[in-house]
């Protein structure tokens, strides 16, 4: 080795970068890498500055995968060869988070942060600017979320680390006034975003030179602001001085250009200059390639810089398509357009196998989402013209992409443990560790809420235990993901199914199915039968949703707020008239009248929470508004049965092998005295807005009939029952892997902005650390085996609804976890009616009935059965649904050590030894 030389090098290599020449400066710290020994304690401090600096080059190129190898080598060269924690490691852990942060996974990026804000505090010192680094680091991750508000409350913190005299502070200034910018421009905050990047342009312009590359960012600020406010043309001659400073210091290939590049195609197609705009499209999708010269037009994943905005880029080229279509008529533009989507869909897939947070591909999910809406636009348009039915195909295509991307991939991780020859171990020891990560972040979160020293001091070790758990998940995720290749093939299988598999699923089933899609500016919905396929769109989105508003109103005003003869006959009008449009509306369009067979449904968007078997088919007659009789209404769910899917899909989704056995049944006491169910809407919405700080276990009121429902239950089907003190959180954990059938009687609650903090409650068991409640994060990575669960509790389908994903419910956590099918309430349960109807769904299950069928066999018994007027309100029996699969569930009874065939065996034995004993004493005698 040769330090010097190496030195030399690195020094020329530095020299290079400071005038912005990426490329020229990458051989010469490669030539100090070269001139090193071999990674030692006396060595690793030059060998982590070049890694980093090399890092900062590949970042500033656009080549993030390249930067975030080089960052981790810095990290790693500095704690495992040197052994230090120290501010460098700091430094290069926010500059991972950056490159996350560009490759689109924000969430992992936060966790990255957290972990160099710990080390920060441990080892920093008070006032240095790496705690300003970090800060706006954290605001990235933000704007990145689409959090504006908090993310403009980091950077305002940051900015109080720059003085504006200070020229070495102003690199760090202009920054974080552009980011500060940025945000209260997402927040059409105009005048104020404009006042910030004036104050980077004042900045810039006193320290820097007019070529210098941060002219770049500050220019593009300054033209978003002006086309904001209607200021087109200033904001063209913005973008313009902008690319002309990018194409002088980094070149056409970079992913700044294509930035804004997209930015002039916006505003050109904004002015309908739609060849220019196209233009502008192609001009940016060469520069967002990590190479110049030609390209084949589908250039692979691995080529694009920035995948995200090259998603948006290419939707962006299919509105110009669509925009064309309709001032020319010329179909052209329609297939420009879809050539576009496609070719996003494509993308999507590639940068979803990329991201590991939740968040982030809930994010890019919202991004197919769009695309999706738009593509079904054009087709249907096409659809119009030619009447050709591969058209429905791509159509249901779409409709297939949009939906429950997280939930397919569940599935398909889950089969992927199963199938794929992965030792049992390590598919435990992953389970353990997510479960971990769940726990330990868990105890994070709450910790928030507290400020003793003893809590602090506990987060520390929770904290760093979380950190250690997600290092070693990470590694044995990358050892599966390598050494396991049918592994990687069917976690990373984005297939969806075609409408010709869903057209034979529905020809073997003797079942018909309508899928829907509910964008945000149009809605359709496809039947599918064994003979035909129906394709519509649904126009008046607002007046649908209008009608939504008052079915749901009806159907949750119960009897329990009738006060007068006149509101209970409003309240019977407004529910038949809502069912009834609504049905008009969303089912009779498409679907086969004269079907027979059960009717699956894949409902989107707010469809989700409507229970489609409450419906009426015909009109409920005039005396509807005069006499009222919720027991003869011609609901949906006399005609067939229905089963509930989050897209179709899933319906041909092959599940894991269960390997649970026989029934168990939960039914928790509370020591509570509030009836959460009773309560008004306006009080468990501000029960749930502070939800869970303020729901405590004092609020979990008792449930009177949830006892008699597991004990009937059980009683019918055998098995196992977990009842009052006994039904804790810790107790479902240890049995829930053994059941077939899991039935939960508890409270249920749902946290609607953070849905995985929705939780089913269960009794408190002092001697355990576990806090009662079995929050969805939870339940995500328990190896449920259970063929079916019964969630007889509040709201468990109920949920935020997310664009591209559906209702973030319960009933999903227990889909995740592997459940295949799941009963489930779509709003609170009435504990009466509750165990009616599910001890009624158990009985007729226990006749071998597919489950849709023997829901409505029990929903309909109650109807006809229940001596309450008031009871038949659909308000406490159409609440329950079923998700996912239908098959009958075998249900195994345990053999008892005595059976009443034994007796018989006992007694003609007895006979036969007393006969034997008369017949040898009379030989003998």
């Amino acid at each position: 080795g040769h330090p010097a030389l190496a030195d030399a090098y690195e020094r020329l290599g530095i020299a290079r970068y400071l005038i912005d020449d990426f490329t020229g400066a990458i051989p010469f710290y490669e030539k100090a890498l070269a001139f090193l020994e071999a990674p030692a304690a006396e060595n690793a401090t030059a060998y982590s500055k070049i890694y980093n600096n090399l890092g900062l080059i590949y970042f500033g190129m656009g080549h993030f995968p390249k930067a975030m190898d080089n960052f981790k080598k810095a990290k790693h060269i500095v704690q495992e060869i040197q052994g230090q924690e120290d501010m460098k490691v700091v430094k290069f852990l926010i500059n991972i988070a950056q490159v996350q942060v560009q490759m689109g996974d924000f969430a992992e990026a936060l966790i990255t942060l957290e972990e160099a804000s710990a080390l920060e505090a441990k080892v920093g010192e008070p006032g240095n600017k790496m705690k300003a680094y970090l800060l706006g680091s954290i605001g990235d991750c933000y704007l990145a979320k689409e959090d504006f508000q908090k993310a403009a409350g980091y950077f305002q913190q940051c900015l109080a680390y720059w003085n504006p005299n200070n020229r070495d502070d102003a690199n760090g200034l202009i920054l974080e006034l552009l980011r500060t910018g940025e945000c209260h421009l997402k927040l059409q905050q105009t005048s104020l975003a404009y006042g910030y990047f004036q104050r980077a342009y004042a900045t810039l312009d006193a320290y820097y030179d007019k070529d210098n590359f941060n002219w770049v960012d500050v220019l593009v600020g300054l033209g978003l602001a002006c086309e904001q406010k209607g200021g087109l043309r200033l904001a063209e001659q913005y973008f313009q001085r902008a690319l002309s400073i990018a194409h002088q210091k980094v070149g056409a290939n970079h992913p700044d250009a294509g930035k804004i590049q997209m930015e002039l195609a916006r505003l050109y197609f904004k002015e309908d200059k739609l060849a220019k705009a196209l233009d502008k499209t192609k001009e940016g999708a060469a520069a967002f390639l990590l190479s110049a010269g030609p390209s084949s037009g589908f250039p692979a994943a691995e080529q694009i810089s920035n995948l995200p905005d090259y998603i948006a880029l290419l939707e962006l080229t299919g509105r110009i398509g669509a925009r064309q279509y309709e001032f020319s008529k010329d179909t052209a533009g329609l297939h420009r357009a879809m050539n576009a989507y496609y070719k996003g869909m494509a993308y999507s897939d590639s940068l979803k196998i990329r991201l590991q947070s939740g968040p982030a591909l809930q994010k890019a999910q919202r991004q197919v989402y769009s695309l999706a809406e738009q593509a079904l636009d054009c087709l249907y348009r096409l659809w119009q013209i030619t009447g050709e039915e591969h058209l429905v195909h791509d159509a249901f295509f779409f409709f297939e992409k949009s939906k429950n991307a997280r939930l397919r991939s569940s599935a398909r991780e889950w089969l992927a443990r199963q199938y794929a020859g992965v030792p049992g171990e390590l598919v435990e020891r992953e389970l353990a560790l997510k479960t971990e990560l769940a726990y330990y972040q868990d105890l994070r979160k709450n910790q928030k809420l507290s400020s003793s020293s003893g809590a602090d001091f506990r987060a520390d070790v929770w904290q760093e235990r979380f950190f250690e758990a997600k290092k070693e998940l990470d590694q044995l995720l990358k050892q599966m993901e390598a050494h396991y290749p049918a592994y990687y093939n069917l976690k990373y299988d984005l297939k969806v199914a075609s409408l010709a598999e869903t057209q034979r699923f529905v020809q073997l089933e003797g079942a018909e199915l309508i899928t829907y899609f509910w964008g945000e500016k149009s809605a359709y919905a496809i039947d599918v039968t064994p003979g035909r396929l129906r394709w519509i769109k649904m126009d008046g989105l607002d007046s649908i949703e209008n009608e939504l508003a008052l079915f749901h109103q009806a159907i949750g005003q119960g009897p329990g707020q009738w006060q007068t003869d006149e509101s209970i006959l409003s309240s019977y009008g407004s529910f038949c008239q809502s069912a009834r449009s609504l049905y008009n509306r969303l089912v009779q369009p498409v679907i086969d009248e004269q079907g027979q067979g059960r009717l699956i449904l894949a409902p989107d968007g707010p469809l989700g929470r409507l229970p489609f078997q409450a419906l009426l088919v015909a009109d409920p007659g005039r005396e509807a508004g005069t006499q009222m009789d919720y027991r003869k209404l011609p609901y949906l769910i006399r005609e067939r049965p229905v089963q509930y899917e989050y897209a179709a899909g899933l319906l041909l989704q092959k599940y894991r092998r269960g390997t649970g056995k026989g029934y168990i049944g939960f039914s928790p006491t509370y020591s509570g005295k509030a009836d959460i169910a009773s309560l008004t809407r306006g009080d468990r919405i501000r029960m749930e807005e502070q939800y869970p700080s303020y729901l405590s276990r004092d609020a979990w009121g008792q449930l009177a009939y949830n006892q008699e429902e597991v004990n009937e239950t059980t009683a019918l089907l055998g098995g196992k029952k977990i009842t009052g003190s006994a039904a804790t959180e810790y107790a479902f954990k240890e049995v829930a892997a053994e059941a077939a059938i899991l039935h939960l009687a508890t409270h249920g609650f749902v946290h609607d902005t953070e849905p995985d903090y929705s939780a089913l409650a269960f009794a408190q068991d002092p001697q355990r650390p576990e806090d009662g409640q079995l929050h969805a994060y939870e339940l995500y990575n328990l190896p449920l085996q259970a063929g079916l669960a019964v969630l007889s509790a509040c709201n468990t389908g109920a949920g935020m609804l997310q664009p591209g994903e559906g209702i973030m419910s319960l009933s999903r956590a227990f889909q995740y976890a592997g459940c295949p099918s799941v009963v489930m309430s779509l709003w609170p349960a009435n504990d009466v009616a509750a165990k009616e109807v599910i001890v009624g769904f158990f009985r007729q299950l226990q006749q071998g009935v597919p489950k849709s069928e023997a829901l409505q066999r029990a929903s309909l018994d109650f109807l006809s059965n229940v001596k309450d007027d008031k009871l038949a309100h659909p308000f406490y029996w159409a609440n329950f649904v079923v998700i996912g699969k239908d098959d009958p569930i075998q249900i195994e009874h345990p053999v008892a050590w005595f059976q009443p065939w034994m007796a018989w065996v006992a007694g003609l034995f007895g006979l036969f030894v007393i006969g034997l004993f008369f017949w040898r004493h009379k030989i003998s005698e």
